[in-house]
């Protein structure tokens, strides 16, 4: 079919090279779910109403058929007629729509757990009948509640409990003041990250915060032994892969800012992750990028030194060789003899295959380790 109807659902309607249609008095008026006729088209005054529902998953369309004629059956005078449906085996007939009803038990001892409080089997009676439940049962401590064709939401007592809470009323719900106390805090990787985030802001960094999955841009900075992790159904090419560093994901910011006046200072701090020798290896870090018509890679280094040392950390540079940085321009960062960290020139490669047409520096630093280090 031509129409974007066609397109997109054709291939699962035809079977054998068949394809299914509605026919009235030997006309085709629908050819569901491509197309329908100009018969079929509503108007104001249409009274009787035709419904055909098309899935892949049979349960799913008879629910949603039950659905529709429910909410439709609630204008008043309506009336809902089954149609039969044939189908090729010989047991496969039916009516539809069913509207079938299902049934659940509900204890009332497991109310009262989960709300924290008992109602009274009155109040529990009122409150399943006002959200429009049947009941067909009644025993001690038990009730056996029908739940309406139109309530799909309703897959286990946990969601009557719910329902008759909210029928309740939230405000009449008893507060009850805790036996015992706490005194909360905040974890040090909060704490170091709220320190890092003003220092940065400080030296004229911009914050920016992108999802943790990335496209084929991933695989640029795979190492000799890390891999990147490909997220097995991704919701589009751009993020099938997790970010094995934060530095990927501010090139691809810097990438899609190219005309703002620069130079132009951003920072990131997440999680990325990536496999290592066979292993998941999962990192909090603090990335920062520098873009400018010109740059030097002591101007990366100066940026980096200044926000360490603003924090209390004394470092130092050992050369590092890395195929996402130039090569002589790679530092490793060192903080009590203890790798934290890697700043450099971004490779030309790297911009040029990412589309970014000006230099780059970037640096990142290992928060997990930072927080340990940042003097409280």
């Amino acid at each position: 079919s031509n129409t974007q109807q066609g397109k997109s659902y054709g291939d699962i309607s035809v079977l054998g090279g068949a394809h299914p249609a509605i026919l009235s008095d030997g006309e085709i008026i629908s050819l569901p779910p491509v197309i329908n006729s100009e018969i079929t088209r509503l108007e104001p005054n249409t009274k009787d109403l035709l419904i055909d529902v098309t899935g892949t998953e049979k349960t799913t369309v008879l629910k949603t058929l039950d659905l529709l004629c429910s909410v439709l059956n609630e204008h008043a005078g309506s009336l809902i007629e089954r149609v039969e449906v044939i189908g090729p085996g010989s047991n496969d007939y039916r009516k539809d729509p069913q509207l079938g009803r299902t049934k659940i038990r509900l204890n009332e001892n497991y109310i009262g757990k989960i709300l924290g409080f008992e109602p009274s089997h009155e109040d529990i009676i009122e409150s399943l009948l006002r959200m429009r439940f049947g009941l067909s049962e009644e025993q001690k401590g038990e009730i056996e509640v029908i739940v309406p064709e139109y309530r799909l939401d309703i897959l286990h007592q946990i969601d009557l409990v719910e329902d008759v809470a909210m029928a309740y009323s939230y405000n009449r719900i008893p507060i009850k003041n805790p036996t015992f106390h706490t005194e909360g805090s905040l974890l040090n990787y909060t704490l170091s990250g709220k320190v890092a985030r003003l220092i940065l802001l400080g030296l004229g960094f911009q914050e920016v915060s992108s999802f943790t999955m990335v496209g084929e841009e991933a695989k640029m900075f795979e190492g000799e032994n890390d891999r990147v992790i490909k997220i097995k159904n991704p919701i589009s090419e751009s993020m099938s892969f997790l970010r094995p560093n934060n530095i990927v994901s501010l090139l691809l910011v810097l990438r899609e800012n190219q005309h703002v006046e620069l130079p132009l200072k951003i920072f990131e701090m997440g999680d990325c992750a990536f496999e290592s020798n066979g292993r998941v290896i999962q990192k909090k870090t603090i990335a920062l990028a520098l873009m400018k018509d010109e740059l030097s890679f002591e101007e990366i280094q100066a940026l980096v030194h200044s926000f360490l040392s603003s924090i209390g950390i004394d470092v130092k540079y050992r050369r590092d060789e890395n195929k996402y940085f130039i090569s002589g321009r790679t530092a490793r960062v060192i903080a009590n003899e203890i790798p934290i960290g890697i700043l450099g020139e971004v490779h030309p490669h790297v911009l040029t295959s990412l589309g970014i047409k000006y230099p780059v520096g970037a640096a990142e630093i290992d928060m997990d380790i930072l927080s340990k280090m940042i003097k409280k």
